[in-house]
C-alpha cells in the first residue's frame, strides 16, 4: 500500500530514527564476574592456609632446634664441669704428693735454732723486697714461712743459714724462682729476746 502525505511540509511528523541495538547479555556478564571474585577468594583463602601451615611448620621447628641447643648447651656445660673437677681432683693429687715431699725437704732442711710456725700459700704482687704493693695485680705465688729465733747474736746468721740450706735442697731449687727473708721482728718472751722472721718462696711459674 502507497501511503501519500499531503500536508505540507512543516506539519509532516518527523519520522524517528530508530537504532537497532544489539542485546547485552548482563546475567552472562554478572555471572563471569562472580566467578571470578569467588575463584580468586578462594585462591586468596588457599594462599592464606598454606602461608598459616608454613609458619606453624617453621616454629615447630624453631621449637625443636631451641629444645636440641638447650640440650646440647646443658651437656656441654656438664661436659665442661667435669672436666674442671677431674681436672682439680688430679691437681689435688698431685699437690698431694708434691706437699708430702717438700715437707719431708723442709724437716730435712731444719737449721738448729729455728722454729717454724706456719706454712702458706698466698697470691700477691710483691717489689725486690717481698712487701705488697697495693693496687697491683698479683705477680705470682709464694710460699710463706713463718718462723722464730731465740736471741743469741747470730740470729741473722741462723735464719741466712736455714735460707741456704732450702735453696740447697733439691726439690726447693726444683720448685722456687727464690727464697728471700721479707720480714724481722723483735719481741720478748720472759727474759728472750725472740725474733720472728717471714721468708717467700716465689714458685717458678710452670710449677705452680
Amino acid at each position: 500500500m502507497i501511503e501519500i502525505n499531503l500536508l505540507p511540509e512543516e506539519l509532516r511528523k518527523k519520522e524517528r530514527v530508530k537504532l537497532d541495538l544489539p542485546e547485552i547479555p548482563v546475567f552472562k556478564i554478572l555471572l563471569v564476574i562472580l566467578v571470578v571474585v569467588v575463584s580468586g577468594q578462594i585462591l586468596l583463602s588457599a594462599f592464606a592456609a598454606y602461608q598459616t601451615m608454613e609458619f606453624i611448620g617453621l616454629k615447630k621447628s624453631v621449637e625443636a632446634l631451641t629444645k636440641e641447643n638447650r640440650a646440647i648447651s646443658a651437656r656441654k656445660t656438664e661436659t665442661a664441669a667435669m672436666g674442671t673437677q677431674l681436672r682439680e681432683i688430679q691437681a689435688l693429687t698431685e699437690r698431694k704428693f708434691l706437699w708430702s715431699v717438700l715437707l719431708n725437704d723442709l724437716s730435712d732442711s731444719m737449721t738448729k735454732g729455728v722454729w717454724l710456725r706456719s706454712l702458706s700459700v698466698t697470691t700477691l704482687a710483691a717489689d725486690d723486697t717481698g712487701s705488697r704493693k697495693k693496687g697491683n695485680a698479683p705477680k705470682g705465688r709464694v710460699l710463706n714461712l713463718e718462723g722464730s729465733v731465740i736471741g743469741s747474736g747470730q740470729e741473722t746468721a741462723i735464719i741466712g743459714k736455714f735460707i741456704k740450706q732450702l735453696k740447697e735442697s733439691p726439690r726447693f731449687g726444683e720448685l722456687f724462682e727464690d727464697i728471700k727473708l721479707s720480714a724481722i721482728n723483735q719481741k720478748k718472751i720472759k727474759d728472750f729476746d725472740v725474733y720472728d722472721f717471714v721468708l717467700i718462696g716465689i714458685f717458678k711459674k710452670e710449677k705452680l
